[in-house]
């Protein structure tokens, strides 16, 4: 728990949030979250690798927080992110460096790309997607004891309120037959279905929706509700995640890959 954060009861016994920063939540590394899950689903190795390696933020990461921030936390946005016009060396890039110590720094390009991905969430025709960021709650840590293994878990959703959740996911391409690839690659079936579980425990039972916003012009915006079949595959990989992760922390052994030996069938398309 984070010394001085505001904790907020759930509904269901045990489960709370509590109003502290991204980097809080990030740091308490002993408590379940989604892609830790990740980690642990490729090997126990690899998550426990993860544990002491450096967070490196890929350009489109870096560009989809930007994006976020700006659309539901607009004041840390203007507070944390400057915008460099010019080229990014020389004495005068090296001032604007020191003067902005501590802040991130954007290309023209980039603020182009965040605004855009704003614009397009904020214009969006289907639902009024304005509303509900303005109703909801952004950036609440939720956290809750799983009874069958004892694990803690925890959840970070974008914003949510009576209507549903909502997590805003940058991409190359919205479609939805082109968004799936992502989706499958990314594992968002275990996001959608540890968030519901935890916003269950938390709230109530309330729809997944996950925002593509486009990063190139013309910045075009599609929901994807999270359906049945992606839950319940979602739901099938957190269970057998939470008890390897009980079994590895009680043995104190993190195995590698299993049975990695194969035959290596060459595909068509290569041939």
């Amino acid at each position: 728990m984070d010394s001085g954060s505001t904790i907020i009861p759930g509904v269901t016994e045990g489960c709370y949030a509590l109003v502290n920063t991204n980097e809080q939540y990030h740091a308490t590394r002993d408590i379940v979250s989604t892609s830790m899950i990740k980690k642990l689903l490729r090997s126990a190795a690899h998550l426990k690798a993860a544990e002491s390696a450096d967070k490196k933020e890929t350009a489109s990461q870096r560009l989809g927080t930007a994006a976020h921030a700006a659309l539901l936390e607009p004041k840390l946005y203007a507070a944390r992110y400057v915008v460099y016009k010019g080229r990014r060396q020389g004495k005068e890039y090296d001032k604007f460096v020191e003067a902005n110590a501590g802040k991130i720094i954007l290309s023209d390009a980039e603020e182009t790309a965040v605004l855009g991905m704003k614009n397009g969430v904020l214009t969006y025709r289907e639902i009024d997607l304005a509303k509900a960021i303005e109703i909801g709650t952004a950036e609440l840590s939720i956290y809750w004891t799983d009874e069958e293994t004892g694990v803690k878990c925890r959840i970070r959703p974008d914003t949510f309120s009576q209507h549903g959740m909502l997590d805003l996911k940058s991409t190359g391409d919205a479609r939805p037959e082109e968004f799936i690839r992502q989706a499958v690659r990314e594992g968002y079936d275990i996001q959608s279905a540890m968030y519901s579980e935890g916003m269950r425990r938390y709230l109530g039972e309330l729809p997944f929706y996950f925002v593509a916003m486009e990063d190139e012009a013309p910045f075009e915006c599609w929901v994807h509700q999270a359906s049945e079949s992606m839950l319940a595959s979602g739901m099938r990989k957190f269970r057998e995640s939470l008890r390897l992760f009980k079994e590895c922390r009680e043995t104190g052994q993190w195995p590698g890959y299993r049975g990695s030996f194969t035959t290596l069938e060459w595909p068509r398309w290569a041939a």
